[in-house]
């Protein structure tokens, strides 16, 4: 683990909430050594694939680092992904409850998030990744829905 940290990140909370958001299979036989673990720590072994696979990709895993761990607004997130305000503040209000106080802040006096929200511990780009998922799901929904109401 040392070498890994040493030549890819020390931030193993935002890398492996990295390895999440975009489905990289981290916990597989190919880059550590024993696949029936389900968190990276200190001890952990992990294999050389792992380092090759992540080296190129350290400025990407900062970058990932810096937005996970920093406050940002909802219009902050919203600006970063494209995607409208109005959304992201509906995500943020859906999942309020799992960010802990010291995670959140900037809730309404009746504890509403506003475009004003500011939250950490989450990246910008998993939020992304969560509303596409919501997306398409809704896509779907609707192409069977007209498709049963063709019949």
């Amino acid at each position: 683990m040392s070498q890994f940290k040493y030549r890819v990140t020390r931030d193993l909370v935002a890398f492996q909430d990295y390895c999440k958001t975009f489905d990289f299979d981290l916990f597989c036989e190919h880059y550590v050594g024993n696949s029936s673990i389900s968190a990276l720590n200190d001890k952990t072994k992990v294999k050389q694939a792992l380092i090759t696979h992540f080296e190129p990709l350290k400025e990407d895993l900062l970058t990932y680092k810096n937005d996970f761990h920093k406050f940002k607004s909802v219009e902050d997130i919203a600006n970063k992904i494209g995607i409208t305000p109005d959304r992201v503040k509906a995500y943020i209000e859906r999942n309020k409850l799992n960010f802990s106080k010291d995670q959140i802040n900037g809730l309404s006096g009746y504890g509403d998030v506003t475009l004003k929200t500011q939250v950490k511990e989450i990246s910008s780009y998993k939020i992304l990744k969560d509303l596409q998922l919501i997306e398409r799901n809704i896509l779907l929904s609707k192409t069977t829905a007209q498709s049963l109401m063709v019949k």
